[in-house]
């Protein structure tokens, strides 16, 4: 009798701790299947970037500082880091960042570009031609989509040649992509400025393209 007892309690205090187990397992694999998210306090998705992240040149008078990024809920098996910052589908890339440890969960560059980066951390070179971050700078009167990218890496380094170009270096952070997070934004130029066209008034909205027949020599806000 006593033996049977004891099976039954065996049993039932099985059946508990599997329970128990079920709970943790079920809770460590919604933490593991959470999104892969990106913030950002100077990119907000859909709105106008702010002149912090416009570049200071080519008639643009930005102060080119990289925007601070967090990421959280990396996947399993990441290993690095990789950044992007490039206009949406147009090819021109204003920043990549590659060979970030897996326990980063951010980029804060605003005081000092240099201020984080070890000798593992590459810059790779933009399309402006540095080893660094190079801001917003549509052409005038026009806006740019812009898309702010957070790869998660099954690999903890990527070896480029010191010359690779961002086509490359995009190439090969894709090739070891797990899992991306992203912003989407816009920079336009002369947003909310009027324009005279034919005695009109004709107002910039949210970055709108505007024709060359406006005129823009006799812009007011």
């Amino acid at each position: 009798m006593k033996k049977i007892v004891i099976f039954y309690m065996l049993l039932i205090s099985s059946a508990f701790a599997a329970t128990e187990i079920d709970k943790a397992f079920i809770l460590r694999g919604n933490n593991s299947s959470a999104k892969f998210v990106l913030y950002s306090p100077d990119i907000i998705a859909d709105k106008q970037i702010s002149e912090a992240q416009v570049y200071d040149g080519f008639g643009c008078k930005g102060k080119n500082i990289p925007p601070r990024l967090t990421w959280k809920n990396a996947p399993s098996g990441t290993k690095s880091f990789a950044d992007e910052n490039a206009i949406t589908g147009n090819g021109w890339w204003n920043w990549i960042v590659y060979n970030i440890p897996v326990n980063f969960n951010g980029l804060d560059m605003s005081t000092r570009e240099d201020k984080i980066f070890s000798n593992e951390i590459v810059q790779a070179t933009n399309d402006y031609g540095l080893k660094k971050y190079g801001g917003m700078c549509p052409p005038p009167n026009s806006k740019n989509n812009y898309v702010v990218s957070v790869y998660a890496l099954n690999t903890d380094e990527i070896d480029l040649p010191k010359n690779a170009t961002p086509a490359m270096a995009i190439l090969y952070i894709k090739l070891h992509t797990i899992d991306t997070a992203k912003i989407n934004a816009f920079y336009g130029r002369n947003i909310g400025v009027v324009y005279k066209k034919n005695n009109d008034l004709v107002k910039l909205n949210n970055g709108d393209n505007i024709n060359s027949s406006l005129d823009v020599n006799n812009a007011t806000i």
